[in-house]
């Protein structure tokens, strides 16, 4: 829902998976609604020359975390 929404008010979005987020729904799934690839892996290799998790830090004006738990530090 989150993702679709912010992709209705035109927001480019990229999702960052955990490993156990995948058990809930799945990264392709993310991947069509956000029409970005979905990272889920920070370190594999990438056929970009940019250091994955630095490059996505940049892009971004805001992170949201969800669904976030008492467990956020």
């Amino acid at each position: 829902e989150i993702v679709g929404e912010l992709r209705r008010r035109l927001v480019d979005v990229h999702v960052i998976m955990t490993r156990s987020a995948t058990e809930f729904i799945t990264p392709l799934s993310l991947g069509v609604i956000s029409m970005n690839p979905v990272v889920v892996d920070m370190f594999a290799d990438s056929s970009k020359w940019e250091v994955e998790h630095v490059s996505l830090a940049q892009r971004a004006d805001i992170f949201l975390i969800a669904p976030a738990t008492a467990n956020i530090r």
